[in-house]
């Protein structure tokens, strides 16, 4: 009996509601889990992208941690094994000046990708919001034909065309 109604009252395509349905709560989702992926991969190149040495220690707290961390381990390696002679102090300053250039290329690297991908985050997440608003219109657009083709829907179609044939204006009198 609800087939026949569906029939009747949204046109010949029951399952559309349902696919419509379905591709709102995947939009839904996708939405939810790509907003935060995105505000979060846009908050990072924001910060890298703003300069201020403090936000940028922070956010690369992991990767700085690892590169002084070798650093030490090599200055170590120096004071335990290496000669009392005055070239350890040199050697360890060696050290200490390669641990800053390779912070320093690292931040440069990442800041120049920041911005590149801080422009194609924006440009991809508008033409995904693009094709979600098409995909949604296309959807609505079919269940309105799918209305207007249903036993009512060309019922009151007929009756509206019938009716205009009794007006005068439609008989150019």
């Amino acid at each position: 009996m609800g087939s026949f109604l569906s029939g009747i009252f949204a046109g010949s395509n029951p399952t559309l509601d349902n696919d419509i349905n379905n591709a709102g709560n995947i939009n839904g989702f996708g939405t939810a889990v790509g907003e935060g992926d995105i505000s979060n991969a846009s908050g990072f190149y924001n910060d890298l992208l703003a300069g201020d040495p403090a936000k940028t220690a922070k956010l690369l707290a992991p990767q700085i941690s690892n590169i002084t961390g070798a650093g030490q381990q090599a200055k170590s390696t120096i004071a335990q094994f290496g000669t009392r002679s005055g070239g350890n102090n040199s050697k360890a300053q060696t050290i200490d000046d390669s641990t800053r250039a390779n912070i320093d290329d690292m931040i440069s690297k990442l800041t120049s990708g920041a911005a590149a991908g801080d422009a194609s985050l924006g440009t991809s997440t508008l033409g995904i919001g693009l094709n979600a608003n098409q995909l949604q219109e296309e959807e609505a657009e079919q269940k309105l034909k799918n209305q207007q083709n249903s036993l009512l829907g060309q019922a009151i179609n007929g009756a509206a065309d019938y009716g205009e044939s009794f007006l005068p204006i439609a008989h150019g009198g």
